[in-house]
């Protein structure tokens, strides 16, 4: 897994490229906590090129959704591959997170607030 940020003044992009597996939690956690020591509040996640997520990994998303809400911010997702889409679905993930199909309706999303 491949995991990176790019900080903007009101948001930041968190992108990720190949499997998120259950073991790798430490690694994903990583720029969120990164990201709160900064102050950012907002978080669009790219998962473009990801192919699976484990329900650890899952788990610590919605943690962090509850997370960044209670303290008047956002964690948003975007690009879905059919796979993790389909994953979302199952999981309900759909009701409780807002998920964009590009990265340019996300970040307007957030700007419009």
């Amino acid at each position: 897994m491949l995991i990176y940020y790019l900080r903007y003044p009101q948001y930041a992009i968190i992108k990720i490229e190949g499997h998120i597996e259950g073991f790798e939690l430490d690694k994903f956690r990583q720029p969120f906590q990164e990201l709160a020591l900064l102050g950012c509040q907002t978080i669009i996640l790219n998962f473009e090129k990801i192919n699976y997520i484990s329900s650890s990994i899952l788990g610590y998303l919605i943690e962090e959704w509850r997370r960044k809400a209670e303290k008047g911010g956002k964690v948003v997702v975007c690009c879905l591959t059919p796979k993790v889409a389909n994953l979302f679905e199952i999981t309900h993930l759909f009701s409780i997170i807002d998920v964009y199909e590009t990265e340019e309706e996300a970040i307007e999303a957030i700007k419009k607030g």
